[in-house]
Protein backbone atom coordinates (compact mmCIF):
# COMPACT_ATOMS: atom_id res chain seq x y z
CA UNK A 1 0.00 0.00 0.00
CA UNK A 2 1.00 3.69 -0.58
CA UNK A 3 -0.34 4.53 2.91
CA UNK A 4 -0.81 3.02 6.01
CA UNK A 5 -4.00 0.74 6.39
CA UNK A 6 -4.76 3.21 9.55
CA UNK A 7 -4.61 6.29 7.20
CA UNK A 8 -7.12 4.84 4.84
CA UNK A 9 -10.13 4.17 7.73
CA UNK A 10 -9.59 7.81 9.06
CA UNK A 11 -9.69 8.89 5.76
CA UNK A 12 -13.22 6.89 4.72
CA UNK A 13 -14.17 8.04 7.69
CA UNK A 14 -14.06 11.46 7.39
CA UNK A 15 -15.04 11.44 3.81
CA UNK A 16 -18.09 9.31 5.10
CA UNK A 17 -19.21 13.30 6.34
CA UNK A 18 -19.99 14.22 2.37
CA UNK A 19 -19.72 11.03 -0.21
CA UNK A 20 -22.83 9.27 -0.58
CA UNK A 21 -22.74 5.75 1.28
CA UNK A 22 -22.72 4.00 -2.25
CA UNK A 23 -19.66 4.99 -2.78
CA UNK A 24 -18.22 4.39 0.28
CA UNK A 25 -19.13 0.90 -0.04
CA UNK A 26 -18.00 0.49 -3.14
CA UNK A 27 -14.30 1.90 -2.22
CA UNK A 28 -14.70 -0.15 1.19
CA UNK A 29 -15.06 -3.46 -0.80
CA UNK A 30 -12.56 -2.57 -3.27
CA UNK A 31 -10.30 -1.84 -0.60
CA UNK A 32 -10.93 -5.38 0.63
CA UNK A 33 -10.85 -7.51 -2.38
CA UNK A 34 -7.32 -8.96 -3.09
CA UNK A 35 -8.30 -10.01 -6.14
CA UNK A 36 -8.84 -5.91 -6.84
CA UNK A 37 -6.73 -5.14 -10.09
CA UNK A 38 -6.24 -1.82 -8.91
CA UNK A 39 -5.58 -1.13 -5.72
CA UNK A 40 -3.69 1.66 -5.97
CA UNK A 41 -6.08 3.72 -8.42
CA UNK A 42 -8.69 3.26 -5.16
CA UNK A 43 -6.03 4.60 -2.59
CA UNK A 44 -5.15 7.84 -5.14
CA UNK A 45 -9.05 8.48 -5.11
CA UNK A 46 -9.73 8.20 -1.34
CA UNK A 47 -6.29 10.22 -0.38
CA UNK A 48 -6.61 12.90 -3.11
CA UNK A 49 -10.63 13.40 -2.35
CA UNK A 50 -10.55 13.85 1.00
CA UNK A 51 -6.95 16.30 1.15
CA UNK A 52 -9.33 18.19 -1.33
CA UNK A 53 -12.42 18.60 0.74
CA UNK A 54 -10.03 19.59 3.70
CA UNK A 55 -9.29 22.93 1.32
CA UNK A 56 -12.76 22.97 0.14
CA UNK A 57 -16.30 21.71 -0.50
CA UNK A 58 -16.77 19.36 -2.73
CA UNK A 59 -19.70 17.65 -5.01
CA UNK A 60 -18.50 14.06 -5.93
CA UNK A 61 -19.89 12.15 -8.65
CA UNK A 62 -22.95 14.75 -9.07
CA UNK A 63 -25.17 13.37 -12.39
CA UNK A 64 -24.30 16.47 -14.98
CA UNK A 65 -24.41 14.16 -18.01
CA UNK A 66 -21.40 12.66 -17.22
CA UNK A 67 -20.46 11.97 -13.44
CA UNK A 68 -16.50 13.68 -12.74
CA UNK A 69 -14.93 12.73 -9.28
CA UNK A 70 -14.63 16.36 -8.04
CA UNK A 71 -16.99 19.58 -8.88
CA UNK A 72 -16.43 22.79 -6.35
CA UNK A 73 -16.90 26.14 -6.28
CA UNK A 74 -13.97 28.96 -5.85
CA UNK A 75 -13.98 32.72 -6.47
CA UNK A 76 -17.12 32.25 -8.48
CA UNK A 77 -15.88 29.95 -10.86
CA UNK A 78 -16.61 26.30 -11.15
CA UNK A 79 -14.18 23.55 -10.95
CA UNK A 80 -14.65 20.15 -12.66
CA UNK A 81 -11.77 17.34 -12.09
CA UNK A 82 -11.23 13.49 -12.65
CA UNK A 83 -8.48 11.81 -10.52
CA UNK A 84 -6.74 8.87 -12.91
CA UNK A 85 -3.92 6.55 -11.47
CA UNK A 86 -1.46 5.51 -14.18
CA UNK A 87 0.27 2.50 -14.25
CA UNK A 88 2.02 0.14 -16.86
CA UNK A 89 -0.52 -2.90 -16.42
CA UNK A 90 -0.66 -2.85 -19.86
CA UNK A 91 2.86 -2.78 -20.56
CA UNK A 92 3.21 -5.45 -17.96
CA UNK A 93 1.08 -7.90 -19.68
CA UNK A 94 2.43 -7.55 -22.95
CA UNK A 95 6.22 -8.30 -21.98
CA UNK A 96 5.81 -10.93 -18.76
CA UNK A 97 9.48 -10.59 -18.21
CA UNK A 98 8.80 -10.41 -13.96
CA UNK A 99 6.19 -13.89 -14.04
CA UNK A 100 9.17 -15.56 -16.35
CA UNK A 101 11.85 -14.50 -13.62
CA UNK A 102 9.53 -15.67 -10.87
CA UNK A 103 9.08 -18.87 -12.68
CA UNK A 104 12.91 -19.61 -13.32
CA UNK A 105 12.94 -18.81 -9.33
CA UNK A 106 10.70 -21.06 -8.59
CA UNK A 107 11.89 -23.86 -10.57
CA UNK A 108 16.00 -23.79 -9.27
CA UNK A 109 15.28 -23.32 -5.74
CA UNK A 110 15.50 -27.07 -5.49
CA UNK A 111 18.86 -26.70 -6.87
CA UNK A 112 19.96 -23.49 -4.41
CA UNK A 113 18.46 -25.13 -1.67
CA UNK A 114 21.51 -28.46 -2.11
CA UNK A 115 23.79 -25.76 -1.37
CA UNK A 116 25.05 -24.84 -5.16
CA UNK A 117 27.52 -22.36 -5.44
CA UNK A 118 27.22 -19.49 -8.14
CA UNK A 119 25.22 -16.74 -10.14
CA UNK A 120 22.20 -16.49 -12.23
CA UNK A 121 21.64 -14.47 -15.01
CA UNK A 122 18.32 -14.38 -17.13
CA UNK A 123 18.97 -12.56 -20.03
CA UNK A 124 15.55 -11.15 -22.34
CA UNK A 125 15.63 -10.36 -26.03
CA UNK A 126 13.82 -7.46 -27.59
CA UNK A 127 10.86 -8.77 -30.61
CA UNK A 128 12.92 -6.75 -33.03
CA UNK A 129 15.35 -3.54 -32.38
CA UNK A 130 14.09 -0.42 -32.86
CA UNK A 131 15.65 2.99 -33.63
CA UNK A 132 17.20 4.49 -30.91
CA UNK A 133 15.11 7.61 -31.17
CA UNK A 134 11.57 9.63 -30.84
CA UNK A 135 8.79 8.67 -32.72
CA UNK A 136 9.69 5.15 -32.87
CA UNK A 137 7.79 1.93 -31.94
CA UNK A 138 9.23 0.89 -27.98
CA UNK A 139 10.51 -1.72 -27.60
CA UNK A 140 8.66 -5.31 -26.99
CA UNK A 141 10.33 -8.41 -25.32
CA UNK A 142 10.17 -11.61 -26.82
CA UNK A 143 8.84 -13.34 -25.37
CA UNK A 144 5.30 -15.51 -24.97
CA UNK A 145 2.64 -15.54 -22.95
CA UNK A 146 2.20 -16.70 -19.96
CA UNK A 147 -0.30 -19.60 -20.36
CA UNK A 148 3.27 -20.64 -22.87
CA UNK A 149 5.63 -21.28 -20.69
CA UNK A 150 5.68 -24.38 -20.02
CA UNK A 151 5.61 -25.55 -23.40
CA UNK A 152 8.14 -22.90 -24.96
CA UNK A 153 10.70 -22.48 -21.85
CA UNK A 154 10.30 -25.07 -19.77
CA UNK A 155 10.39 -28.45 -21.16
CA UNK A 156 12.70 -31.47 -21.89
CA UNK A 157 15.08 -29.18 -22.96
CA UNK A 158 15.08 -27.31 -19.76
CA UNK A 159 15.17 -30.21 -17.48
CA UNK A 160 18.24 -31.71 -19.31
CA UNK A 161 19.96 -28.24 -18.38
CA UNK A 162 18.76 -28.74 -15.24
CA UNK A 163 19.97 -32.25 -14.71
CA UNK A 164 23.56 -31.46 -16.06
CA UNK A 165 24.03 -28.18 -13.79
CA UNK A 166 23.21 -30.46 -10.62
CA UNK A 167 25.78 -33.34 -12.40
CA UNK A 168 28.56 -30.54 -12.78
CA UNK A 169 27.58 -27.50 -10.56
CA UNK A 170 32.27 -26.25 -10.76
CA UNK A 171 31.84 -25.58 -14.52
CA UNK A 172 29.54 -22.64 -16.36
CA UNK A 173 26.19 -23.89 -17.91
CA UNK A 174 23.58 -21.82 -20.27
CA UNK A 175 20.36 -22.58 -21.63
CA UNK A 176 19.28 -20.32 -24.58
CA UNK A 177 15.83 -20.12 -26.64
CA UNK A 178 16.09 -18.23 -30.41
CA UNK A 179 12.58 -18.68 -32.07
CA UNK A 180 9.76 -17.35 -33.36
CA UNK A 181 8.06 -16.92 -29.75
CA UNK A 182 11.25 -16.35 -27.46
CA UNK A 183 14.50 -15.55 -27.51
CA UNK A 184 15.89 -15.48 -24.52
CA UNK A 185 19.77 -16.72 -22.16
CA UNK A 186 19.76 -18.59 -18.81
CA UNK A 187 23.42 -18.74 -17.79
CA UNK A 188 24.76 -20.58 -14.41
CA UNK A 189 28.63 -19.00 -13.55
CA UNK A 190 30.36 -20.75 -10.91
CA UNK A 191 32.48 -17.74 -10.02
CA UNK A 192 30.06 -15.33 -9.65
CA UNK A 193 26.78 -14.98 -6.72
CA UNK A 194 23.46 -13.53 -7.04
CA UNK A 195 20.87 -13.60 -9.38
CA UNK A 196 20.71 -11.05 -12.37
CA UNK A 197 17.49 -10.11 -14.65
CA UNK A 198 19.01 -8.39 -17.91
CA UNK A 199 16.37 -7.07 -20.40
CA UNK A 200 15.58 -4.05 -22.58
CA UNK A 201 13.64 -1.34 -20.74
CA UNK A 202 10.05 -1.39 -22.67
CA UNK A 203 8.47 1.06 -20.70
CA UNK A 204 9.78 4.09 -21.64
CA UNK A 205 7.19 6.29 -23.96
CA UNK A 206 8.79 6.97 -27.08
CA UNK A 207 6.34 8.63 -29.42
CA UNK A 208 4.69 11.72 -27.83
CA UNK A 209 0.84 11.11 -28.61
CA UNK A 210 1.02 7.10 -28.47
CA UNK A 211 2.11 6.73 -24.14
CA UNK A 212 0.00 5.61 -21.53
CA UNK A 213 -0.49 9.36 -20.17
CA UNK A 214 -1.18 10.66 -23.16
CA UNK A 215 -4.23 8.13 -23.96
CA UNK A 216 -5.18 8.88 -20.28
CA UNK A 217 -5.51 12.68 -20.81
CA UNK A 218 -7.45 12.59 -23.84
CA UNK A 219 -9.81 9.54 -22.40
CA UNK A 220 -10.56 11.64 -19.47
CA UNK A 221 -10.87 14.77 -21.85
CA UNK A 222 -13.73 12.71 -23.85
CA UNK A 223 -15.09 12.25 -20.34
CA UNK A 224 -15.21 15.43 -18.81
CA UNK A 225 -16.42 17.30 -22.11
CA UNK A 226 -19.37 15.39 -21.86
CA UNK A 227 -20.03 17.15 -18.38
CA UNK A 228 -23.36 19.65 -18.96
CA UNK A 229 -21.71 22.00 -17.26
CA UNK A 230 -20.01 25.37 -17.94
CA UNK A 231 -16.77 25.49 -15.96
CA UNK A 232 -12.95 24.68 -15.77
CA UNK A 233 -12.18 21.04 -16.51
CA UNK A 234 -8.72 19.42 -15.31
CA UNK A 235 -7.17 16.39 -14.44
CA UNK A 236 -5.16 14.57 -12.01
CA UNK A 237 -2.35 11.75 -12.53
CA UNK A 238 -1.66 10.41 -9.40
CA UNK A 239 1.52 7.68 -9.68
CA UNK A 240 0.04 3.66 -10.03
CA UNK A 241 3.30 2.20 -11.42
CA UNK A 242 4.20 4.26 -14.28
CA UNK A 243 7.38 5.26 -15.24
CA UNK A 244 6.64 7.67 -17.58
CA UNK A 245 5.14 9.81 -14.80
CA UNK A 246 8.13 9.52 -13.37
CA UNK A 247 10.57 9.95 -16.36
CA UNK A 248 12.45 13.39 -17.80
CA UNK A 249 12.45 13.70 -21.17
CA UNK A 250 15.88 12.20 -23.17
CA UNK A 251 16.96 11.98 -26.51
CA UNK A 252 15.40 8.73 -27.36
CA UNK A 253 11.97 8.86 -24.95
CA UNK A 254 9.09 11.19 -23.69
CA UNK A 255 8.71 12.52 -19.75
CA UNK A 256 5.62 13.32 -18.41
CA UNK A 257 6.11 17.25 -18.36
CA UNK A 258 6.97 17.17 -21.85
CA UNK A 259 3.83 14.80 -22.42
CA UNK A 260 1.20 16.96 -20.74
CA UNK A 261 2.31 20.13 -22.30
CA UNK A 262 1.88 19.05 -25.39
CA UNK A 263 -1.73 17.73 -24.18
CA UNK A 264 -2.46 20.90 -23.11
CA UNK A 265 -1.48 22.57 -26.00
CA UNK A 266 -3.69 21.07 -27.93
CA UNK A 267 -7.53 22.60 -28.72
CA UNK A 268 -9.62 21.00 -25.99
CA UNK A 269 -11.02 21.96 -22.88
CA UNK A 270 -8.73 20.53 -20.47
CA UNK A 271 -7.17 23.70 -18.69
CA UNK A 272 -4.90 21.76 -16.16
CA UNK A 273 -3.00 18.59 -15.09
CA UNK A 274 -1.93 18.19 -11.70
CA UNK A 275 0.77 14.81 -11.07
CA UNK A 276 0.95 13.50 -8.40
CA UNK A 277 4.13 10.87 -7.40
CA UNK A 278 5.64 9.15 -4.47
CA UNK A 279 9.37 9.26 -3.82
CA UNK A 280 12.23 7.46 -1.80
CA UNK A 281 14.28 10.53 -0.47
CA UNK A 282 16.81 8.96 1.43
CA UNK A 283 19.39 6.48 1.22
CA UNK A 284 18.40 3.11 -1.07
CA UNK A 285 18.17 0.89 2.36
CA UNK A 286 15.91 3.21 4.61
CA UNK A 287 12.89 2.43 3.32
CA UNK A 288 10.88 3.70 6.91
CA UNK A 289 7.87 5.66 5.89
CA UNK A 290 9.67 9.39 6.67
CA UNK A 291 11.49 8.77 3.86
CA UNK A 292 9.28 8.98 1.77
CA UNK A 293 7.09 12.07 0.31
CA UNK A 294 5.05 12.83 -2.42
CA UNK A 295 6.05 15.23 -5.46
CA UNK A 296 3.75 17.22 -7.25
CA UNK A 297 3.66 19.53 -10.16
CA UNK A 298 1.11 21.88 -11.67
CA UNK A 299 0.93 22.03 -15.22
CA UNK A 300 -2.07 24.73 -16.82
CA UNK A 301 -2.51 26.17 -20.32
CA UNK A 302 -1.91 29.79 -19.17
CA UNK A 303 1.20 30.58 -16.64
CA UNK A 304 -1.06 33.13 -14.81
CA UNK A 305 -2.86 30.95 -11.99
CA UNK A 306 -6.11 32.05 -11.31
CA UNK A 307 -7.38 31.72 -8.11
CA UNK A 308 -9.72 28.81 -8.66
CA UNK A 309 -6.97 26.67 -8.96
CA UNK A 310 -5.62 27.72 -5.53
CA UNK A 311 -7.50 24.02 -4.07
CA UNK A 312 -5.63 22.04 -6.65
CA UNK A 313 -2.05 23.75 -5.83
CA UNK A 314 -2.49 23.03 -2.34
CA UNK A 315 -4.18 19.31 -2.30
CA UNK A 316 -0.76 18.09 -2.12
CA UNK A 317 0.11 19.47 1.44
CA UNK A 318 -2.95 17.91 2.63
CA UNK A 319 -2.46 14.00 1.60
CA UNK A 320 -1.26 11.49 4.66
CA UNK A 321 2.28 10.18 4.77
CA UNK A 322 3.44 8.03 2.14
CA UNK A 323 4.53 4.78 3.05
CA UNK A 324 6.35 3.45 -0.36
CA UNK A 325 6.98 4.20 -4.01
CA UNK A 326 4.33 2.98 -6.54
CA UNK A 327 6.40 0.32 -7.70
CA UNK A 328 7.21 -1.01 -4.08
CA UNK A 329 3.58 -1.30 -2.98
CA UNK A 330 2.70 -2.57 -6.50
CA UNK A 331 5.36 -5.65 -5.27
CA UNK A 332 3.77 -5.14 -2.04
CA UNK A 333 0.37 -6.13 -2.95
CA UNK A 334 1.10 -9.10 -5.20
CA UNK A 335 3.11 -10.75 -2.39
CA UNK A 336 -0.13 -9.79 0.21
CA UNK A 337 -2.14 -11.17 -2.35
CA UNK A 338 0.04 -14.27 -2.66
CA UNK A 339 0.47 -14.70 1.00
CA UNK A 340 -3.08 -14.37 2.19
CA UNK A 341 -2.16 -11.44 4.22
CA UNK A 342 -3.93 -8.86 2.45
CA UNK A 343 -5.51 -6.85 5.41
CA UNK A 344 -2.25 -6.43 6.84
CA UNK A 345 -0.36 -3.34 7.24
CA UNK A 346 2.94 -1.64 7.92
CA UNK A 347 5.06 -3.09 10.77
CA UNK A 348 8.11 -2.56 12.69
CA UNK A 349 8.86 -6.35 12.50
CA UNK A 350 12.00 -6.88 13.70
CA UNK A 351 13.46 -3.61 14.85
CA UNK A 352 14.35 -3.15 18.15
CA UNK A 353 15.97 -0.70 20.44
CA UNK A 354 17.59 -2.34 23.58
CA UNK A 355 18.98 0.07 26.76
CA UNK A 356 20.42 -0.60 30.36
CA UNK A 357 17.17 -0.09 31.66
CA UNK A 358 14.43 -0.65 28.43
CA UNK A 359 13.77 -2.93 25.57
CA UNK A 360 11.49 -1.05 22.76
CA UNK A 361 9.96 -3.63 20.07
CA UNK A 362 7.47 -3.71 17.83
CA UNK A 363 3.73 -4.37 19.57
CA UNK A 364 2.65 -6.00 16.55
CA UNK A 365 6.04 -8.73 16.63
CA UNK A 366 5.09 -9.41 20.59
CA UNK A 367 1.48 -10.33 20.26
CA UNK A 368 2.15 -12.06 17.33
CA UNK A 369 4.09 -14.36 19.05
CA UNK A 370 1.70 -14.54 22.17
CA UNK A 371 -0.66 -15.31 18.93
CA UNK A 372 1.67 -18.08 17.81
CA UNK A 373 1.25 -16.50 14.38
CA UNK A 374 4.81 -15.53 14.74
CA UNK A 375 6.70 -19.00 14.99
CA UNK A 376 9.29 -19.01 18.06
CA UNK A 377 12.25 -19.99 15.67
CA UNK A 378 11.19 -17.26 13.44
CA UNK A 379 11.20 -14.76 16.29
CA UNK A 380 14.49 -15.93 16.97
CA UNK A 381 15.82 -15.09 13.45
CA UNK A 382 14.60 -11.43 13.68
CA UNK A 383 17.49 -8.98 13.52
CA UNK A 384 17.48 -7.82 16.92
CA UNK A 385 17.14 -11.59 18.27
CA UNK A 386 19.45 -13.13 16.15
CA UNK A 387 22.74 -11.37 17.40
CA UNK A 388 22.22 -12.07 20.76
CA UNK A 389 18.83 -11.80 22.78
CA UNK A 390 18.45 -9.18 25.08
CA UNK A 391 15.73 -10.60 27.09
CA UNK A 392 17.86 -13.63 27.63
CA UNK A 393 20.56 -11.07 28.54
CA UNK A 394 18.02 -9.02 31.69
CA UNK A 395 16.69 -12.73 32.55
CA UNK A 396 20.54 -14.02 32.99
CA UNK A 397 21.64 -10.83 35.35
CA UNK A 398 18.20 -11.39 37.59
CA UNK A 399 16.37 -8.02 35.77
CA UNK A 400 12.45 -8.56 35.89
CA UNK A 401 9.82 -6.18 34.51
CA UNK A 402 9.10 -3.02 36.11
CA UNK A 403 7.03 -1.40 33.65
CA UNK A 404 5.66 -1.86 30.36
CA UNK A 405 4.13 0.75 27.95
CA UNK A 406 3.03 1.44 24.82
CA UNK A 407 4.37 3.81 22.22
CA UNK A 408 2.92 5.51 19.26
CA UNK A 409 4.13 4.03 16.05
CA UNK A 410 4.03 7.15 14.52
CA UNK A 411 0.91 9.73 12.86
CA UNK A 412 -1.43 7.16 11.50
CA UNK A 413 1.53 4.16 11.19
CA UNK A 414 0.22 0.71 11.37
CA UNK A 415 2.00 -0.74 13.98
CA UNK A 416 3.11 0.65 17.40
CA UNK A 417 6.32 0.29 20.07
CA UNK A 418 5.69 -1.68 23.47
CA UNK A 419 8.50 -0.61 25.69
CA UNK A 420 9.43 -3.09 28.44
CA UNK A 421 11.63 -1.44 31.65
CA UNK A 422 13.47 -3.18 33.92
CA UNK A 423 14.58 -3.13 37.51
CA UNK A 424 17.64 -3.65 39.46
CA UNK A 425 18.53 -7.65 39.77
CA UNK A 426 15.78 -9.21 41.50
CA UNK A 427 16.76 -12.45 44.32
CA UNK A 428 13.54 -14.00 42.61
CA UNK A 429 15.76 -14.63 40.02
CA UNK A 430 19.02 -14.63 40.64
CA UNK A 431 21.73 -15.26 43.60
CA UNK A 432 21.67 -13.64 46.92
CA UNK A 433 23.95 -10.39 46.87
CA UNK A 434 25.50 -8.21 49.38
CA UNK A 435 24.59 -4.83 50.02
CA UNK A 436 26.43 -1.86 51.21
CA UNK A 437 24.30 -0.94 54.25
CA UNK A 438 25.42 -3.92 55.72
CA UNK A 439 28.03 -3.58 58.36
CA UNK A 440 30.73 -5.81 58.88
CA UNK A 441 31.61 -6.89 63.10
CA UNK A 442 34.72 -8.83 63.87
CA UNK A 443 34.17 -11.00 66.85
CA UNK A 444 36.57 -11.34 69.52
CA UNK A 445 37.74 -14.38 69.89
CA UNK A 446 39.16 -14.11 73.30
Amino acid sequence: MLFSRRAIQRMLDENATWMSTKSLRDLRRAMNNPDDPSPLSREWEIAVLNALSKIVMIDHEPDLGKRPDIVYQMSGETVIADVVAMSDRTRHRRNPVEALNDRFAERLAPVVRTGIKGGFCLSVGPRSFRMQQLETKATELHLPSIDRFDEVVFNQHFDTFMSELLAAPQVPHHYSINNAECSLRFSFSPNSDGWTLDKFRYTQSTMRECNPIWNALDDKRADLEQVDVLGHRGIILCDGDCDTLRDETEWDHYGARDIISSFLREPNKIEFVLVLVPLHISNRRDMRAESHTIGSYLITRTKDLPGWIAPIKDLASQLPQVHSTSLNARYEAAWRREAGKWSEGFTFRGACSVSEEKIRMSARDLLELLAGVLRQDDFEKLPFMARSNPFLQKLAHGRLFKASSIEKGGEDADDDWIIFEFGDPDPAATTFRGNSRWKSFDRDSG
